[in-house]
This record gives C-alpha cells, sequence and structure tokens, in this order.
C-alpha cells in the first residue's frame, strides 16, 4: 500500500511493503495476479515515471511507477 513519494528516493524504501510500520516500494511476488496482461491491456493508456518522478515514455529496466488512465498508480519492477 505505500505510494511512491518524491521525499523517499533512497535505498531506504527498496524493499518488500511491509505497511506503515515498514513502508517499502516492491510487492511480494505472491500477491502479483496470475494472469498476465499488458500494460495497454490492463490499464487502458498509463503514464510512466521513473523513482525520482521523471516522465519515461516507455519502460526502463528497475523500478518504474505507472498511474493508469483512472489515476491509480501501480510499482512496476522490469528485469
Amino acid at each position: 500500500g505505500t505510494t511512491y513519494d518524491e521525499a523517499h528516493t533512497s535505498c531506504d524504501y527498496a524493499h518488500i511493503d511491509g505497511g506503515p510500520s515498514n513502508p517499502g516500494y516492491f510487492t511480494d511476488k505472491n500477491a502479483i495476479p496470475t494472469s498476465i496482461e499488458t500494460a495497454e491491456e490492463s490499464m487502458g493508456e498509463p503514464q510512466r515515471f521513473s523513482p525520482d518522478g521523471m516522465r519515461i515514455n516507455t519502460p526502463r529496466h528497475g523500478l518504474n511507477i505507472v498511474r493508469r488512465k483512472d489515476g491509480t498508480v501501480k510499482k512496476v519492477l522490469v528485469k
């Protein structure tokens, strides 16, 4: 449930989210849906950002922040 915050871009949040007492930018792999969709199929026309808030046109290796058309935000790790 931790959402991206420009004030927290150091490695301190580079771990699985532990809720309010231990916030992190990663999601436990067991929480990932079993169906696989492309970003466009699941999110409409997404806007992508780097962890430091820079707008990017295509996904990059590492952590990407994706804002869906409906305004919800998802953290995506690209290997």
